[in-house]
């Protein structure tokens, strides 16, 4: 039996799968996380603007169901796995500057 996932459930897989691999990196690479806070802002900044390039970039693919395919697996999920990895980021350096303050 074919299993077909319709456009809500695509969504969800998509999303949760970045943030899959988002948390996977963090644990399996802990030192691309910088630990100074300048260097995540301009992270946090670059994340931003990726984000707001990826909906022009499927626009652009047009209406052919290859052209969006490869956009949002080959723009947008990588965008949107390297936004989830600066989210994790900023909450570790939270949970590591509050980590002292707070017992």
């Amino acid at each position: 039996m074919l299993f077909v996932l319709g456009p809500v459930g695509f969504a969800l897989v998509f999303v949760l799968s970045a943030g899959l691999i988002a948390a996977w990196t963090t644990v399996r690479f802990p030192r691309l996380a910088s630990k100074r806070i300048p260097v995540i802002a301009a992270h946090l900044v670059i994340a931003m603007v990726l984000v707001q390039l990826v909906p022009p970039a499927i626009h652009l693919a047009g209406s052919a169901p290859l052209g969006v395919l490869a956009t949002l697996f080959l723009v947008a999920f990588p965008v949107l796995v390297y936004s989830f990895l600066v989210a994790v980021w900023l909450i570790v350096l939270a949970q590591n500057a509050l980590s002292g303050r707070l017992r």
